[in-house]
């Protein structure tokens, strides 16, 4: 392998430079806590943001993480910044990092670094080693086995859940690199498609990042991006949109409790009462743990009921007063609502019973009048 040129000599490749400086600051601020949300990878980029897709290369999660990748882009960027030029160097490893950084957040989660440029940087040279002059002795077998070795093992790392790398960003960029390497190398006809494929892959990363995520994505991911848009529809007041999204999320992944009580709440919006209670019950029961959920469904019961039984739909508001009760048991003010529902009804012993109940857990001498009352509407014996 060709010796890469000293870094005193960082001034003559000003393209390489650059990244690498950048990568090691926005590393850095990572490690320092700093907010670097808006540089990784996130369903953003398709709404307006697209630099997602090139500055999601530039943390690094750890100093290995780091000394690697900005070891290997001096080593092989270097040589190409050198015989190319910069303005083509920089449009290669626009083409390495944008395209490895859509395929990753295409088919599983996205993530953050240089890998997948440099092994564009890899799959190119290795091209041109064998097809240029200028570039023989760019990379040996070492190198190529040293590449392999370690695409293999951190397939092992990933499929073993010892750690998540991105083995679809190196995949892409690998490819990319060799398809450019071609496209630079051949003639005519294989030139062409070469030449195309260079354009057309990472143009299609970037459409299955986008809209085709929910079709291509493996781990479910897509359901997350599609709630979280459905939650900014929500923050927005486009209800009708936030539905719609939230639908799709809970469609891709019906176990997420959040989404189905973020569908809830856009279907109340809506007036679409019965759909929403599907939802919230749903959310409930995924999730019947979490206090927080089922006591917000209890009170969307509440006052559910509340609006039924105004309504004169006595059978509805039963229901519902029960089913927030079967939620939580401790709310007075349900148990008061369904006495006066009972009382409605004609249910007076009943109603009774459910006054008594709110009694136990408030005092307050309204709610002892109202206990009173009740009790006074009793025929006598």
């Amino acid at each position: 392998m060709r010796p890469p040129p000293p870094l005193q000599q960082a001034q003559r490749y000003p393209v390489v430079g650059a990244l690498g400086a950048a990568a090691a600051a926005a590393t850095v601020a990572w490690w320092c806590k700093w907010d670097i949300e808006p540089l990784v990878m996130s369903a953003r980029f398709w709404r307006g943001q697209p630099w997602r897709l090139v500055t999601s290369t530039l943390p690094h999660v750890n100093i290995i993480h780091l000394a690697f990748n900005l070891y290997w882009l001096w080593v092989f960027g270097s040589l190409v910044e050198g015989t190319f030029g910069h303005l083509r160097a920089a449009a290669i490893l626009l083409l390495f990092g944008a395209g490895a950084s859509a395929a990753e957040y295409a088919f599983l989660h996205g993530g953050v670094g240089l890998s997948g440029v440099g092994y564009g940087l890899f799959g190119l040279l290795w091209v041109l080693g064998r097809r240029d002059e200028r570039f023989r002795d760019a990379v040996d077998g070492s190198t190529i086995r040293l590449f392999v070795l370690w695409f293999v093992i951190c397939v092992v790392l990933t499929v073993s859940n010892i750690a998540p790398i991105g083995n679809v960003a190196h995949a892409a960029g690998a490819v990319l690199g060799l398809v450019l390497g071609y496209a630079i190398t051949t003639r005519s006809a294989c030139r062409l498609a070469c030449s195309s494929a260079c354009l057309i892959l990472p143009v299609l990363f970037v459409v299955l990042a986008g809209p085709g995520r929910p079709y291509v994505n493996f781990v479910g991911a897509a359901a997350r991006d599609l709630a979280q848009e459905g939650v900014e529809a929500l923050q927005a007041g486009d209800n009708e949109r936030g539905e719609r999204l939230l639908q799709r999320a809970v469609a891709i992944d019906s176990k997420d409790a959040v989404s189905w009580y973020n569908l809830g709440v856009a279907r109340t919006r809506l007036g679409r009462t019965d759909e929403a209670a599907i939802a919230y019950d749903r959310a409930c029961a995924l999730n019947p743990s979490e206090p927080g959920l089922c006591q917000k469904l209890a009170t969307w019961k509440l006052r559910a009921a509340w609006q039924a039984q105004a309504a004169g739909r006595l059978p509805d508001a039963l229901r519902m007063y029960q089913e927030a009760l079967a939620l939580d048991r401790k709310n007075a003010l349900t148990w008061h609502n369904l006495a006066l529902c009972y009382e409605q009804a004609g249910r007076i012993a009943e109603a009774v019973h459910a006054q008594e109940q709110a009694i136990e857990i408030d005092r307050k001498p309204a709610m002892l009048q109202e206990l009173e009352r009740l009790r006074a509407l009793q025929p006598q014996r």
